[in-house]
């Protein structure tokens, strides 16, 4: 699998003039990874996007953070409260999308990060 980077590259190259030898060892793809890419238009990521366990409790985390706002509300508490709705995923993926909303909504104004001395 390669990169958008390396996609265009490989395009960039073969436009340049260079041969499929030459780009393949320039960019360290293999000859025929070259070639399949050359024949495609436009990239096309390859990559699966898996559900997140989290996925069916989102709606509620984010209407319980905008009641919260301008206040945090703690990441603990809210892992309790989905627990009790059925979530069983840990609370590293709650605090890593929490931690996502509360860097947009202080990019919003909505709230503030204290900053302590």
């Amino acid at each position: 699998m390669i990169t958008k980077e390396e996609f265009n590259m490989v395009h960039s190259l073969k436009k340049q003039g260079d041969s499929i030898n030459s780009i393949s060892k320039t960019l360290g793809l293999n000859k025929r990874t070259v070639i399949k890419r050359l024949k495609e238009e436009e990239f096309i990521s390859k990559k699966r996007i898996y559900p997140s366990k989290l996925d069916k409790s989102k709606p509620y985390i984010d209407e319980r953070m905008k009641t919260m706002l301008p206040k945090r509300i703690s990441s603990t508490v809210v892992f309790l409260e989905i627990s009790d709705m059925g979530y069983t995923g840990k609370i590293r993926i709650l605090k890593k999308y929490m931690s996502e909303l509360l860097r947009i909504n202080v990019q919003k104004n909505l709230c503030h990060i204290p900053i302590f001395y």
